[in-house]
């Protein structure tokens, strides 16, 4: 069967809720903190009811190994993914970012432009979207005060 996406249905909350609360997911988060799981439920079922949003599982021979959600405003599209601790190391990463802009094509034929925002030390999403065909555009600079 290989590897493929469907979209996330809420019998998909447990995994997602599991990948997004990983140690690793949330220090390359922007959104770092531990998220309970009644919260998770609440923001899942609202994300898949949005029509301008999509979580889509990445599968490999039936078994889910990552995640990615896209939110589109305009004619943009923005992709935050994860893939599962015990899958990492294998591009499961960079092919998952392959498939979702072909969905993404599909299901949003208007949108223009597909960009994902890596955080600079997280050098291996850095990879992924590089292999994936993505080009780097700009980078941040911060300072807090």
């Amino acid at each position: 069967m290989g590897v493929n996406i469907r979209r996330a249905t809420l019998e998909d909350c447990e995994i997602l809720y599991e990948w997004r609360n990983d140690e690793l997911v949330r220090k390359n988060s922007f959104c770092q903190e531990f998220i309970e799981h009644e919260e998770h439920i609440k923001w899942l079922r609202n994300f898949l009811d949005d029509k301008l949003c999509r979580i889509y599982i990445l599968i490999d021979n039936e078994v889910r190994v990552g995640q990615a959600k896209v939110r589109v405003i305009d004619n943009e599209a923005e992709i935050g993914y994860s893939i599962g601790k015990e899958y990492r190391g294998h591009g499961y990463g960079t092919k998952c970012l392959e498939l979702v802009k072909s969905e993404i094509k599909k299901e949003f034929p208007n949108v223009q432009k597909v960009y994902g925002r890596v955080k600079v030390d997280n050098v291996i999403s850095e990879r992924a979207f590089e292999k994936a065909g993505y080009q780097a555009q700009y980078i941040e600079y911060v300072s807090n005060v």
